[in-house]
């Protein structure tokens, strides 16, 4: 239950800072073959867990759609990937994800 609350957050505070119209470059791993991504996943043991979708928006070319979705496993690790029409990016990678809240609840002194 606070995993799914802690990734809420994070995508809506996410949403929020990126709300302005503005223009960054972003590092990013693409791949314009589907197999490849699903083999990458497959391999680290990554399940989709949350995702969403949008638009972006571009100094080259107009709005274009992608799903954002969120994969994470068993050993802590997390993927971020982003889906568009014709390839899929690899937008970051984490691991060492804190799920345990009196961890979580410790860190951040949330009830001091």
């Amino acid at each position: 239950m606070i995993r799914n609350i802690l990734f809420a957050g994070t995508l809506l505070l996410s949403s929020a800072a990126h709300s302005e119209e503005m223009y960054q470059k972003q590092e990013v791993i693409c791949n314009d073959n589907p197999l490849a991504t699903l083999t990458l996943l497959t391999s680290m043991r990554l399940q989709p867990f949350i995702g969403g979708g949008g638009k972006t928006f571009s100094q080259t070319q107009d709005t274009e759609d992608v799903a954002t979705v969120i994969f994470i496993n068993d050993d802590n690790k997390l993927a971020i990937m982003q889906y568009y029409h014709d390839r899929v990016c690899l937008v970051g990678v984490a691991s060492d994800i804190i799920f345990d809240d009196k961890e979580l609840r410790e860190f951040t002194r949330i009830d001091r």
